[in-house]
């Protein structure tokens, strides 16, 4: 019965411990989740920069940020403060099929709506 009595006393403080958490929470805002390049030629090098904010109550931790092997992403692990706007610079390498290439970008972060999926668009002509 003491053992019974301890673990409802343990759980019912690991609930509140996670009510808690769940009040104070980051999220994090892109000024915008897609980006079309237009027109591209096979080979280019393409820069662009996300723009966004923690929109939230306390600090913004990105995780790790999952791209596909032509797409490399710049990010910082260090906290975001609430209200705080950063970048996250990106490169896209353009090899492969000609036509339309539509790539997808996970961020993950300690934030309420992670994960967030940006999103960048070319047209790859092809070599003449």
């Amino acid at each position: 019965m003491k053992h019974i009595c301890v673990f409802i006393l343990m759980l019912t403080v690991f609930v509140l411990k996670a009510q808690g958490q769940m009040n104070s929470s980051s999220v994090i805002s892109f000024s915008e989740e897609l980006h079309d390049f237009g027109d591209v030629k096979q080979g280019d090098t393409l820069q662009y920069t996300f723009e966004f904010k923690n929109t939230g109550s306390s600090p913004l931790i990105i995780s790790e940020v999952v791209t596909p092997g032509v797409i490399k992403a710049t990010w910082s692990t260090d906290p975001i403060g609430v209200g705080k706007a950063k970048e996250m610079p990106i490169l896209f390498i353009v090899k492969g099929k000609p036509g339309m290439q539509n790539k997808v970008i996970t961020i993950l972060s300690n934030a309420t709506n992670s994960p967030v999926k940006l999103s960048i668009k070319a047209n790859v002509l092809p070599k003449n």
